[in-house]
């Protein structure tokens, strides 16, 4: 019988294009933008003029200044987030990273202004939450917090999934299963991507963010350790929905799998650099997750709010969006405008869900 996802991770390896500061990129005269600046606590006029990624110096020695807007870089069924007032009009934020081989170190800055202070979520099972047994983000939650991610595109990381070679059903992955491939099962593998953020953040009673860590340069960790990255991908349920030529037509759902360590995954800041980067904030509910070091056992919430993609020439601009289905296929427009708005009258959506393809084994569609 041919299996209808076999060849899908080859298209898949191209989730995302290069990332890469430029050699020798220019720097401006404001301390923010100099090469060896620093964003201003406050939110400031420069601020407001940031329109573009700004890169400096190379991957050695410097650093990438960004704007972040709504809903400007998500993944497939992600729930985009708007402020209970209905209005986007002035939230947004800011983010710096300066990084230094020499000195071992990467400096993250993050701010925002006119962000809900207290986040809550709820939506309805079927219209705009789908439950997923491989991802188990919670429907609800009140009084939340924010998370700032890089998440690393899914060039080279190839993990093993297995499947029912009788039901044709996903069963779980090599973390599952860390024996082995199980006995009647399939192997399939598929990229993933790996994820890095920081301890929960919570913003002022005025809707204002600052907030700043750092971490290694040879060895990429969440904010304080331990894990070096987490990791999450996009799958078929069943292979019997799957498409082996056009991933976007088959089913897609979000899979979260675990936080790695340095021993399992290790990966320095150059290496990050070269394979590509994208860059999210998202609603997060607070809990402790003693467990953890406070990260959550989902690795991601789904819950997408302010970002920016930089491997699109020029970033993403307000009102607009990375377009994840035209980036797993290679095909034009790279971005496309923002459904649910990014001024007055802004609302929630899911984006882009792929709960079904055509049924294969069945012929149903």
């Amino acid at each position: 019988m041919r299996l209808p996802f076999q060849a899908a991770s080859a298209v898949l390896l191209l989730f995302f294009f290069g990332c890469h500061a430029p050699e020798g990129a220019g720097t401006q005269n404001s301390s923010e933008f100099a090469l060896e600046g620093t964003l201003d606590p406050q939110w400031t006029s420069a601020d407001d003029q940031l329109t573009a990624p700004i890169w400096s110096g190379n991957d050695e020695e410097g650093s990438l200044l960004a704007p972040m807007y709504r809903g400007a870089s998500d993944g497939t069924e992600d729930y985009i987030y708007a402020p209970p007032n209905g209005d986007c009009t002035d939230a947004r934020g800011v983010f710096r990273i300066d990084w230094s081989k020499s000195a071992n170190t990467v400096r993250y800055q993050v701010k925002y202004k006119k962000i809900p202070t207290h986040p809550s979520i709820h939506r309805t099972e079927g219209v705009d939450f789908f439950s997923d047994p491989a991802h188990l983000a919670p429907k609800d939650f009140n009084n939340g917090g924010y998370r700032f991610w890089t998440i690393l595109s899914a060039q080279t990381l190839l993990n093993d999934f297995y499947y029912s070679s009788t039901t044709l059903e996903f069963i779980g992955s090599q973390y599952d299963f860390p024996a082995g491939q199980p006995v009647g099962s399939i192997k399939v593998q598929i990229p993933v991507f790996g994820l890095l953020t920081n301890h929960l953040m919570f913003p002022k009673n005025d809707g204002s963010l600052f907030r700043e860590w750092t971490m290694p340069y040879d060895r990429v960790e969440v904010e304080g350790g331990p894990w070096s990255l987490g990791i999450a991908t996009y799958i078929p349920l069943t292979l019997c929905e799957s498409n082996e030529f056009q991933p976007i037509s088959g089913q897609l759902r979000p899979w979260a799998g675990p936080w790695l360590t340095h021993d399992q995954l290790s990966m320095s800041w150059g290496e990050m650099l070269q394979r590509g980067m994208v860059f999210d904030t998202t609603v997060d509910e607070n809990q402790p997750f003693p467990e953890l070091f406070g990260y959550e056992p989902y690795i991601y919430s789904g819950v997408a709010f302010i970002g920016n993609q930089p491997a699109v020439q020029g970033g993403v601009p307000r009102g607009w969006r990375n377009n994840l289905a035209s980036e797993i296929q290679q095909v034009a427009p790279v971005i496309r405008q923002l459904e649910g708005g990014a001024g007055r009258g802004c609302y929630p959506f899911v984006l882009d869900p792929h709960l079904h393809g055509h049924n294969v084994c069945t012929g149903n569609p």
